[in-house]
């Protein structure tokens, strides 16, 4: 069966993106529609009183996916994005004033959670060494297929 040469890709997400440069490095002719005035779906952020909000997620956990993707473009993904790991991924702010870092090093984010609102940090880290471990064991099951 003869592939047609023209893709039309509805939405300019993550998703609509990523196959997009897909078809177009097997040779596709790629169209994308978006009906929002800015790309990238749920990845998008607003700005509100000196704070940033993000729109959608606010990690970005996988960036070998990203990689591959600029692998498969033969462009160096060096001239777009600039990776660095930060101390604090994010902060949870509550109505009753708490305000909570989420710490990269588990270590110092159980700390911040005894110290914040007495979780127990022994707990902490158990749960978080068995989300690793659930996440290293299936996690690619149900993220990439």
């Amino acid at each position: 069966m003869k592939h047609p040469s023209k893709v039309i890709i509805i939405g300019a997400g993550i998703a609509g993106l990523a196959s997009a440069i897909r078809l177009a490095v097997q040779g596709f002719e790629v169209t994308v529609f978006e009906k929002n005035n800015y790309p990238g779906g749920k990845i998008n952020h607003f700005f509100l009183n000196g704070y940033s909000f993000d729109v959608g997620p606010s990690l970005f956990t996988q960036p070998e996916n990203l990689q591959e993707l600029f692998v498969l473009a033969n462009e160096s993904i060096d001239n777009f994005f600039n990776y660095q790991n930060v101390p604090v991924t994010c902060r949870y702010f509550y109505e009753d004033g708490i305000i909570l870092n989420a710490y990269s090093d588990t270590q110092q984010f159980a700390k911040e959670l005894r110290e914040k609102i007495g979780e127990d940090s022994s707990k902490v880290l158990l749960y978080l060494q068995r989300s690793s471990r659930l996440y290293h064991n299936i996690g690619d099951i149900f993220l990439n297929h």
